[in-house]
């Protein structure tokens, strides 16, 4: 599906400006004789993952009528759910033996691209934060914490829109959709008052902070553009927000634990 207005033209634009920022600047610096610090090189790098990464995603909700990958279903997988992607983006796991399993690297391409994207290093849940929602601040990202953790504890599986507390949602609603290209339109074809720039603050990715000397990381959001953010800083790298989503993952570890425990008392019984 394709979005041929002038507002996509101009963003993807934009977007191709902005996410190569990070290798324009590296490739200056070394141009000019600049010293480059290990960081600044490190920085650089992970811009260019944030910005592989989600140029994958987005080719995804191009091919599928606007919307991204679905939200992992595995307690604390804050990633996409690799069941819900075809096979055809998963082509590169297989032409180099990667195993496509839920301990393994998760890789997302586009095999009808000349030069097909993918993410390198791979993608996976212990380097990014992906949602699967539209979260646009940290009252909206606190409540997918509250509902996430709902879900879980009662065994449901996510469904494509969470329910919340009446102005905890989207724009002031009462749900934080799916994550989707186009939320703007969206969200005004039902009557919320948004601007056309309230994408340029949903995160599509989320870089977890730690991977550099000065705490921080690379975001991507739905807009197109990424930007390298503090933390503690701004959302979404509040501290009490990648606090919840840690604390969201550490489900992961609790969920195979009792899976573990449970599986001899399981055999005995059958046997």
């Amino acid at each position: 599906m394709t979005f041929p207005t002038d507002r996509a033209a101009q963003r993807r634009r934009r977007w191709l400006i902005e996410a190569g920022v990070a290798g324009a600047v590296l490739l200056v610096a070394v141009s000019i004789g600049t010293p480059l610090t290990r960081e600044s090189r490190e920085r650089a790098a992970g811009g260019d993952r944030t910005t592989v990464a989600h140029r994958a995603l987005v080719d995804f909700a191009m091919e599928h009528a606007g919307r991204f990958p679905a939200q992992d279903p595995r307690p604390g997988r804050l990633s996409f759910n690799p069941a819900g992607v075809p096979k055809l983006y998963r082509a590169v796991a297989e032409l180099e033996g990667l195993p496509w399993a839920s301990e393994g690297p998760l890789v997302l391409l586009n095999v009808h691209k000349s030069r097909p994207y993918s993410t390198e290093p791979y993608f996976s849940a212990t380097d990014y934060f992906y949602l699967g929602y539209v979260v646009a601040s940290e009252e909206e990202g606190m409540a997918f914490v509250d509902v996430y953790r709902q879900c879980v504890a009662q065994g449901e599986r996510f469904p494509e829109n969470l329910l919340v507390p009446e102005g905890l949602g989207n724009a002031g609603g009462t749900a934080l959709f799916g994550l989707r290209r186009e939320i703007v339109p969206f969200l005004q074809e039902q009557g919320f008052p948004v601007g056309d720039d309230y994408d340029d603050r949903v995160p599509v990715l989320i870089e977890r902070p730690g991977r550099y000397p000065k705490p921080g990381g690379w975001v991507a959001y739905l807009d197109g553009h990424i930007e390298f953010l503090p933390y503690p800083g701004p959302f979404p790298m509040t501290e009490a927000f990648i606090s919840a989503l840690e604390g969201l993952q550490r489900l992961e570890s609790y969920d195979t634990t009792v899976a573990r425990r449970s599986a001899p008392a399981q055999a005995g019984a059958q046997g």
